[in-house]
């Protein structure tokens, strides 16, 4: 190959913007890493998956990257120009997965003090500290600092969801969520969409628990209706560029 090609290629791939996906966790997000790698194990992609790891790295050697996903709130990452993509889940369910998978993997291996910076949850059972966890993780602000209130948290986040992702998509809607990312990334779609990392329901919870949790986490359950607007929203305007085709 010509060395003036090799530059312009080289030119291109510079100025291409990587793919991140913003991995809340419990949301689906095994499933989405496995099936981006799969497709885009061409290129160079971040091995990285938590916060504390991925701020060791530069911008420039971030930029440089085709695909980064990981547990990486929005505030870690706002500095990169890229194709942004997040999942958001029924706040309740979610924190209801997230006790049994902490029952599981945490408390009952002694890793529950990880929490804090794997997951960026405080230490303790996720039914008593997880408090509008998916506003935190998406805001500009620092998810861990409980001295700004749930609804500048739940501000911030809404605007970034609307102005700064490529694509917002519903855990609950996983099979046909995710033939559509890959649409909207010009990427073959999956033929199927295997569950990976998910945790069922042991046993019923009582209604006042599932009452104090929705309390609590006021935010999350509106960011998660903004959320499914959004998501409708790009689904439609899908199909109409189908459609066109």
């Amino acid at each position: 190959m010509r060395p003036y090609i090799i530059a312009l290629l080289y030119s291109a791939h510079l100025l291409a913007k990587p793919i991140i996906f913003h991995h809340i966790p419990k949301n689906g997000g095994t499933t989405t890493i496995f099936l981006l790698e799969n497709h885009l194990r061409s290129g160079r992609i971040c091995r990285d998956r938590f916060v504390y790891q991925i701020t060791k790295r530069s911008t420039q050697e971030l930029s440089e990257f085709a695909l980064i996903c990981g547990h990486f709130p929005f505030s870690s990452l706002r500095h990169i120009k890229a194709k942004r993509i997040t999942f958001l889940r029924d706040p309740v369910e979610r924190i209801l997965s997230a006790h049994q998978f902490w029952q599981k993997y945490y408390l009952s291996q002694n890793r529950a003090h990880l929490l804090p910076n794997e997951f960026l949850i405080p230490p303790g059972d996720p039914l008593e500290v997880m408090d509008n966890h998916q506003c935190r993780f998406l805001s500009d602000f620092d998810p861990t600092d409980f001295s700004i209130s749930p609804a500048k948290h739940l501000e911030s986040a809404k605007y970034n969801l609307q102005h700064h992702f490529f694509f917002v998509g519903i855990t609950e809607d996983l099979d046909s969520t995710l033939p559509s990312l890959f649409k909207a990334l010009s990427l073959s779609e999956p033929q199927q969409v295997p569950r990976l990392n998910t945790s069922e329901k042991q046993y019923q919870y009582p209604r006042e628990l599932i009452q104090k949790l929705q309390e609590r986490n006021w935010a999350d359950i509106e960011l998660y209706a903004f959320a499914k607007k959004l998501f409708s929203k790009k689904m439609k305007s899908l199909k109409k560029k189908k459609h066109m085709k």
